[in-house]
């Protein structure tokens, strides 16, 4: 009996211990539910308890990682292409189905908008480069940024205009 009692306690104290560091982890940055679990255990609570918190934690709204991804991929979109977020989103633990469902939410034209005002932002450190140096450092940023291919292309292409002002001039 006394000892069932002092097992209770804890068992309840490493729960009340894995809760707070939880809630103190969520106070610097939302988390997903993987990375949540994975500090948790990293910080060497039994993965029974870390489970159970993060199952609390999720009830009560604390972690939610559809609204999690959809706000990071709001917030990415207009730095970086869709493959790139998508691959962010997954390396933080979300699946593969909702992290393409938001990675790829805006249409082709928000895409191609993002891009051109990635490449434009970038071009004045590059002023006085020769345009096919200019050309081959944007399409290397944009692919970084996860963009593909083809519209890498088409946004270098379209920045160096017919006559090339935009590449020569910043």
């Amino acid at each position: 009996m006394v000892d069932d009692e002092v097992v209770r306690k804890a068992e309840s104290a490493a729960l009340d211990s894995a809760r707070e560091y939880a809630l103190s982890v969520l106070t610097a940055r939302p988390r997903t539910a993987h990375e949540l679990s994975t500090a948790l255990v990293r910080k060497g609570v039994d993965p029974d308890v870390a489970a159970e918190v993060l199952q609390r934690l999720t009830a009560v709204g604390l972690v939610d990682d559809e609204a999690y991804a959809r706000a990071y991929a709001e917030r990415e979109a207009a730095r970086r292409g869709p493959r790139a977020v998508l691959d962010a989103l997954q390396r933080r633990g979300i699946s593969p189905a909702l992290a393409r469902e938001v990675a790829f939410v805006g249409g082709p034209e928000d895409v191609h908008a993002a891009a051109l005002e990635v490449g434009r932002a970038a071009l004045p450190r590059w002023r006085g480069l020769p345009p096919e140096v200019v050309q081959r450092r944007l399409a290397g940023l944009l692919a970084r940024r996860g963009y593909g291919q083809g519209l890498v292309y088409a946004v270098v292409r379209e920045l160096a205009g017919s006559d090339g002002s935009e590449m020569a001039g910043g």
